[in-house]
């Protein structure tokens, strides 16, 4: 079963309350994609109420820093990624891929 896309992963209402720092909203992304658990998940973003929210949730979180002035150069969260390479890095660790030598 194909996952449904990003845009339909979080209504509306779920989005808000997400960056609001409420992790209520993170849940109905477990059922969206058909995962066992929020252990499961890692929220990417750059806004810090959302990385909470995902704390909140019991899922992972990684922090996106965009490259704009008055960004903030690290928030809260389980990981941080400059830049996709980053995000796989991350990903590549919670799953225990070793790097090549």
């Amino acid at each position: 079963m194909m996952p449904p896309e990003f845009a339909d992963v979080l209504s509306l209402d779920d989005a808000q309350a997400a960056r609001q720092a409420e992790g209520q909203g993170i849940g109905g992304i477990i059922d969206a994609l058909s995962l066992a658990t929020t252990s499961n998940l890692m929220l990417v973003s750059d806004h810090g109420p959302a990385l909470r929210a995902a704390k909140l949730a019991g899922a992972f979180s990684c922090h996106f820093h965009k490259r704009l002035p008055g960004a903030p150069r690290t928030l809260p969260a389980d990981f941080r990624a400059e830049d996709l390479e980053g995000v796989q890095a991350a990903i590549e660790e919670l799953n225990g891929k070793e790097e090549a030598d």
